[in-house]
């Protein structure tokens, strides 16, 4: 139990509180799961959420109870409206994120060969929907091991592949973004009011402390 209750408070500090996360994963809960393409962020969710399943019948097993988990309990919770309505109106009414639920969907379903080099662009396009995930598909891979070890290949392959060398180009995105905002007095280039600015600034605070690169 002390593994889930570390999880429980990993989770609470970053995304407990996140609708981008939320929605997102609503969302993905809106797709059969035989639909969601192998090596995605929506795959990686897949097997978040079925690792989060195994840790609270883990736990249940051995005395605990559900409510003793809010965050992870919410978590679920946001995966079951998805796949329960399969209505994304749903999951934009329930959780608030400037990033249109079909526009997460979309972005969280497109797919990258492992074998590949990844293109800046590539980067950039998904910096919103890895920004809300992220956090989920880290701790997936590095827990794993304990609660779904068939998937542990792919999970920190998927972890890699859009939280990794990508999060850097994203948080450089937002460094040079900010830079350029402050630089032309308030927005010239980069208006710190547009979705790819918030995109970018909100994938900085959230992977990396908004460090500065």
């Amino acid at each position: 139990m002390h593994s889930v209750q570390m999880t429980e408070d990993s989770l609470a500090g970053k995304v407990g509180g996140d609708g981008c996360f939320l929605r997102t994963a609503c969302a993905v809960g809106t797709v059969d799961e035989e639909d969601v393409p192998g090596f995605s962020m929506a795959s990686g969710l897949v097997n978040f959420r079925s690792m989060l399943q195994s840790m609270i019948a883990e736990a249940e097993a051995e005395g605990a109870h559900y409510a003793q988990y809010p965050t992870i309990r919410k978590i679920l919770a946001s995966f079951s409206v998805g796949s329960s309505t399969a209505h994304l109106a749903m999951c934009e009414e329930l959780f608030e994120c400037d990033v249109p639920a079909d526009v997460s969907l979309q972005e969280v379903l497109s797919t990258r060969n492992p074998e590949e080099a990844v293109t800046v662009a590539q980067m950039r396009t998904t910096c919103a929907a890895a920004g809300a995930i992220c956090p989920g598909l880290s701790i997936s891979c590095a827990l794993c091991g304990v609660f779904l070890p068939g998937t542990c290949g792919n999970q920190c392959i998927i972890a890699g592949l859009y939280c990794g060398i990508s999060g850097y180009s994203c948080a450089a995105e937002a460094a040079a973004a900010a830079a350029a905002d402050r630089h032309w007095g308030g927005g010239r280039y980069y208006d710190h009011r547009s979705p790819n600015y918030r995109a970018f600034a909100d994938y900085n605070r959230r992977m990396f402390g908004g460090r500065r690169f």
